[in-house]
Formats: structure tokens, C-alpha cells, sequence
């Protein structure tokens, strides 16, 4: 294949994923070599997390894990269950991330540094859901520096916007919002536009913490009329559900994007 797929995820144009994971006649399996088997569950996996949907995510998960058990595929580990975490992270599942985290240490030793700091960046995740800030901004800062040092630039974007929220986790509303908007623009760049609108998003937050309104309401129609344009249903790395709560309800106070803020509401089910 020529990966436009994988591509079309990172820019955060679903909709051309679609075209693979949904409008196609379903794959055969059976008929594919169990590495090509593995490439389809994986991108499947990859594309039903930034779509939320999450059971069909955890479905790709789960028939990965038993072709790669079934076939005696170690390399993969890791991989597959990275997959997992992230999925369980965005579902804010904290029980089911933990257990795919400790099935990626298991093999963590023998992985390379990109690996090994994607571990790491998944833990900061996990302990900003659990509210540990924290840790979860010493794993941010240090995950960062490593992923500056593997290289990548959607790598760093994603670890940067990790590190912004931890930020925001622990009360440093305008550090977080430096970090922010560095996401943002690093984002806009190599046009990773789930990105793009989770980065606005939380620098719009930031911004109404430190009471500059007017500016956190421009970067909230900026954000969320991004959202609409591509019926975004979830963020990009890691986010508590109050703070995308608190934004929705007041886009729907205020008139901004009313219609697709109380959808992606609905669909999240946030209070």
C-alpha cells in the first residue's frame, strides 16, 4: 500500500480515511499474509480512536493481539498494544490503559528510543486522567525532550501538546498557553488538523483562566468552526472532560459553532 491512509489520520482528514476503513467492501482476513492482516487491524485501530469509536477500536485491538499471538509476532507487541492504551486513554478508560501500558513494559527494554518515549508519553497521559498533574508534567517535560531528540515532526507536536496540558493540569495557565499555541503553530505547519483544533482549544481555556476573554473566544470560534468543518468527535493526545466541557458550554452560551458544540456534547456524553 502507499500509506495514504495513515497520512490522511495524522492531517486528521477522516473522511478520506473513511474511504479505506468504511466505503470498501470488509477485508478478508483469512486472505491476506499475517503481516498485511496486521497493517489493515492496526490501521483500523488507529483510525476508530481519532473517530471515538471505540468499541470498533478495541475490536482491531483485540483481533491484532490474537494474530500476533497466533503467529508468534514479538515485534508487534509493543506495537499493538500502544494502540490499545491510546484508545483506553481517549475513552478515558483508566483500568483497561493500565493494562496495555504494562503489556508494552514488558517488552520496553528491547524497543528503540521513538518507543520507548512513546511509553512514556502514554504514562503522562494516564496520570493526567488519574489527577496526578504532577507526574504527569515531569513524564510531559521529559518525554518532550526525548522526542526532540529522536526527531519527527508530528512526534513533537503530539508531546508538545501533551506537555501544554499537563501544564494546565497543575495551574500554569500561561505556560500552558505558550506551549499551546507553539502546538498549534508546529501543528499548522506540517497541517495536522486534529491537532490544529485540539491545541486551539486549549489555548482558548487558558486564555479565559487568565481572563483575557475576548482572545479566548477568538481561539474558541477558531477551533471549533475547525471541528465542525471536519465533524471532529474527539481531540488529539491527551484531555479531561471538563475542560472540553466547560469550552462547549460556553460556545453554546455565546453562539459559537451552537449546533456542532452540543453534538460533539452529545456524542461524549459530557455533563
Amino acid at each position: 500500500g502507499d500509506h495514504r491512509d495513515l497520512v490522511a489520520l495524522l492531517r486528521g482528514k477522516f473522511g478520506a480515511a473513511a474511504v479505506v476503513f468504511d466505503d470498501l467492501p470488509g477485508a478478508d482476513l483469512s486472505l491476506l499474509r499475517p503481516q498485511e492482516a496486521l497493517v489493515w487491524l492496526e490501521g483500523l485501530a488507529a483510525f476508530s480512536r481519532f473517530t471515538a469509536q471505540f468499541e470498533r477500536g478495541r475490536e482491531a485491538v483485540q483481533q491484532a493481539l490474537a494474530l500476533v499471538e497466533r503467529h508468534a509476532m514479538r515485534t508487534e507487541v509493543y506495537g499493538v498494544n500502544a494502540l490499545g492504551a491510546a484508545i483506553e486513554l481517549a475513552a478515558h478508560d483508566v483500568p483497561a490503559a493500565q493494562r496495555y501500558l504494562d503489556a508494552m513494559r514488558e517488552t520496553l527494554s528491547e524497543r528503540s528510543l521513538s518507543d520507548q518515549t512513546g511509553y512514556w508519553h502514554h504514562c503522562a497521559g494516564l496520570a493526567l486522567l488519574r489527577g496526578d498533574a504532577q507526574t504527569a508534567l515531569a513524564l510531559a517535560r521529559g518525554t518532550l525532550e526525548q522526542s526532540q531528540a529522536v526527531g519527527g515532526a508530528y512526534r513533537s507536536v503530539a508531546h508538545r501538546l501533551s506537555l501544554a496540558g499537563a501544564l494546565h493540569g497543575v495551574g500554569h495557565h500561561a505556560a500552558s498557553v505558550d506551549e499551546a499555541q507553539q502546538t498549534l503553530e508546529a501543528a499548522r505547519a506540517i497541517d495536522a488538523t486534529l491537532a490544529v483544533f485540539s491545541a486551539g482549544l486549549l489555548v482558548s481555556h487558558g486564555l479565559q483562566r487568565l481572563n483575557r476573554t475576548d482572545e479566548a473566544d477568538a481561539a474558541l470560534v477558531e477551533a471549533l468552526h475547525l471541528g465542525a468543518i471536519n465533524d471532529f468527535a474527539t481531540t488529539s493526545g491527551w484531555w479531561l472532560p471538563q475542560v472540553v466541557a466547560e469550552r462547549l458550554a460556553h460556545a453554546l452560551r455565546h453562539g459559537i459553532e451552537p449546533v456542532y458544540a452540543a453534538r460533539w456534547a452529545q456524542r461524549a456524553r459530557l455533563p
